[in-house]
C-alpha cells in the first residue's frame, strides 16, 4: 500500500506559533457558480478532513489537490492561505449604520456579511441602526440586508448555470474599520 499524500503547514501569529488552531480544507470554485445559504461562494469545504494545529503551530492533512485552507483560532480572525505557513492575524472590522428608505435607522435589520468562503452570516443592527462586525478576514467582503437570520443548523445550497462575478461591498483590511452603511429599500 502506497502512503496517502500530505499537506503540512504551520501556523503563526507575529507572537509565535499557535497552536490549536483549527484547519478546514476549502476546495475553490469558479466564482458566482455556487449559492450557499443565498451568499455567493467561490470556495466549500473540501471532502478531506479537518485537522489541529499542535503546540508548535505545526499540522498535517491528509490527501492532496487545489485546496485552501481556512485557519482559525481563539481570539483571531480566521485566515484563508494555500497550504504551507498561515500567520493569523487580528482581522479588521465592517461598520455602519442600516438606513431605511425613509431615513431613519433600522434599528433591529438584519445585515448579512459575506467573503466567499462558505461562512457568511447575519447580525442585527442595534440602536440607531448601528451594526459591527469584528475580527473579519482581511480582503472582500459583501454587506447586504437580508430578510432573515442563518440559521446555524441548516443551510441551503444551489448550483447556477453560469458565473457571474461577486458584487463586493467593501474591502476589509488588517486592523483596520471599514465603513459601510446599508440602505433598505
Amino acid at each position: 500500500l502506497q502512503p496517502l499524500p500530505r499537506l503540512r503547514g504551520v501556523v503563526r501569529s507575529s507572537a509565535g506559533p499557535v497552536g490549536g488552531a483549527s484547519i478546514e480544507p476549502l476546495s475553490a470554485l469558479e466564482e458566482g457558480t455556487i449559492e450557499l445559504n443565498t451568499f455567493f461562494v467561490r470556495m466549500m469545504r473540501s471532502s478531506l478532513r479537518n485537522s489541529t494545529a499542535a503546540a508548535d503551530g505545526s499540522f498535517v492533512l491528509e490527501g492532496n489537490g487545489d485546496v485552501w485552507l481556512r485557519v482559525t483560532a481563539e481570539g483571531f480572525a480566521p485566515a484563508l492561505a494555500a497550504p504551507v505557513e498561515i500567520e493569523l492575524g487580528r482581522g479588521g472590522a465592517i461598520e455602519g449604520r442600516v438606513i431605511r428608505a425613509d431615513g431613519s435607522p433600522g434599528e433591529g435589520a438584519i445585515v448579512g456579511l459575506n467573503c466567499g468562503d462558505g461562512f457568511g452570516f447575519t447580525l442585527r443592527a442595534g440602536p440607531g441602526g448601528l451594526y459591527r462586525a469584528e475580527r473579519l478576514t482581511p480582503g472582500a467582503w459583501q454587506v447586504l440586508p437580508r430578510g432573515e437570520e442563518l440559521r446555524p443548523e441548516s443551510s441551503t445550497l444551489r448550483q447556477l448555470p453560469s458565473g457571474a462575478p461577486i458584487e463586493w461591498s467593501c474591502q476589509v483590511r488588517e486592523g483596520e474599520v471599514t465603513r459601510f452603511d446599508v440602505l433598505l429599500k
